[in-house]
């Protein structure tokens, strides 16, 4: 995705000045590309007309249902513009869906500076004065887009919230049958200013027709599972967690999960199949009309993945966290204006990839790289630390040389885990110069390692 100016329009093409496959939503560019791990790929956006799809204002009830479709997953909607179902083309499997925002009203304190043990402040949240519903019974609903690689809906939920529900076109990589996209849909969420009511915060409620008995799973720093039970005897506050990088929750008969991904955390909890989400406070204070911390006046545009997966508890595992990690790291973007294509499609690599490189296993992933000592242009060589995990319920291999931030020949490995049961700055291939080294890494173990490298 990448973002344009606005009453941009552009034409992508590769670095042989052949038109490539894209789709331009407003100021928002879908390209699909095939990146290698670390690889670079060079794309050439040349301004042209402006041709976007027609759009279509939903306004009023008895107006026919609809869908968006991938091909893969369908997403009904009824005469009001409501969401209304969910079903798995391949496997012809449906469910009963709704989402919907609501506005929780904070219980304000009995003192001006909002002490932290006298009702909502920056600190806890407090809704004891409940929650209202904020989505209209008929949502005002915009198609943005239908196709061929992005289907979207626009819905002006009211005057400060805009949800935007996308499809994308799911594409497999060579040799798997794993795409996000195949698994999931987004909900691009839009808060802010928000009026100048009293202390509120907005929640978004996603329903669904599984029975999970009121428990979930969420993760502590996206890695880490933690067993969570909604208690109905306690407040919404004491069922809130810290939702970051990923949750779900699984049906009773263990068939079918509904997992989220977000991109930043939040607050979330569980009941009934529903899932809800806190997803931007607003604190003022009585007196301050401030919570003291800053600009209250925010605005929220964040984006979260939604699916259900039939699958058993360790593939939900391994496909939230590639999930994750694909949705909270991008690939970077960077520009550059050209006065002639030619000058850089003559002179400069249209790609680049790691020569020896193959991918990490499915659940092991890559968290941290640093080049500790520069590229020496003399003896060709280069240090880097690295950090890999395995969010997989069983033990995963692999070979550290050929994983894709190697790039070049690896001379020496150095163990640096910080664990007592690694022998630290030992090599654990216990040669100095190979041409292979396995690592098993134990199920949600985290090992770090320093390689020398001689680039080719």
């Amino acid at each position: 995705e990448i973002a344009l100016p606005p009453g941009l329009c552009v034409q992508v093409q590769n670095a042989s000045l052949s038109v490539l496959q894209s789709q331009q939503v407003g100021s928002r560019l879908y390209v699909p590309l095939l990146l290698s791990a670390f690889g670079v790929e060079v794309i050439l956006l040349k301004k042209t007309e402006c041709r976007h799809h027609k759009t279509s204002l939903l306004k009023e009830k008895g107006l026919a249902a609809f869908s968006l479709s991938n091909g893969v997953l369908k997403l009904d909607f009824d005469s009001s513009n409501q969401l209304s179902g969910w079903e798995d083309l391949g496997t012809n499997r449906t469910h009963r869906v709704g989402h919907s925002y609501v506005q929780y009203h904070e219980k304000k304190g009995l003192f001006p500076w909002g002490n932290v043990c006298d009702g909502t402040n920056v600190y806890t949240f407090v809704p004891d004065d409940g929650k209202v519903v904020l989505t209209p019974e008929i949502i005002p609903t915009n198609i943005r887009a239908n196709g061929p690689l992005i289907w979207e809906v626009e819905q002006q939920i009211n005057s400060y919230i805009t949800a935007s529900v996308r499809l994308y076109k799911p594409f497999f990589k060579s040799g798997t049958s794993q795409s996000v996209y195949a698994e999931f849909a987004q909900w691009q969420t839009k808060i802010g200013p928000l009026p100048s009511d009293p202390p509120n915060s907005v929640g978004f409620l996603f329903a669904t027709d599984l029975n999970n008995s009121n428990k979930f799973v969420t993760y502590t720093n996206g890695f880490y599972p933690m067993e969570r039970r909604y208690n109905s005897q306690r407040p919404l506050q004491g069922n809130t967690y810290p939702l970051v990088g990923r949750a779900y929750f699984t049906e009773s008969d263990k068939r079918t999960t509904l997992a989220v991904v977000t991109q930043r955390p939040v607050g979330m909890t569980s009941y009934n199949g529903t899932l809800e989400m806190t997803l931007h406070r607003r604190i003022k204070l009585p007196i301050t009309d401030d919570d003291m911390r800053g600009d209250d006046d925010s605005v929220l545009d964040d984006s979260v993945l939604i699916g259900f997966l039939e699958n058993s508890g360790a593939t939900v595992s391994a496909v939230t966290a590639a999930a994750m990690v694909g949705f909270q790291s991008p690939p970077t973007l960077h520009f550059a204006l050209l006065d002639s294509s030619s000058r850089w499609t003559k002179h400069c690599r249209a790609s680049w990839a790691p020569g020896n490189a193959t991918a990490l296993p499915l659940g092991v992933h890559l968290i941290q790289v640093i080049v500790l000592e520069p590229y020496n242009s003399t003896t060709r060589e280069t240090q880097t630390a690295l950090s890999v995990i395995n969010v997989n319920e069983d033990a995963q291999s692999f070979d550290l040389t050929r994983s894709p931030f190697a790039g070049g020949k690896v001379l020496v490995i150095r163990e640096t885990t910080p664990d007592f049961q690694v022998n630290i700055g030992k090599d654990p291939c216990h040669t100095q110069v190979r041409d292979s080294c396995k690592i098993t890494l134990e199920p949600l173990r985290l090992r770090s390692f320093v390689l020398t490298i001689i680039l080719s």
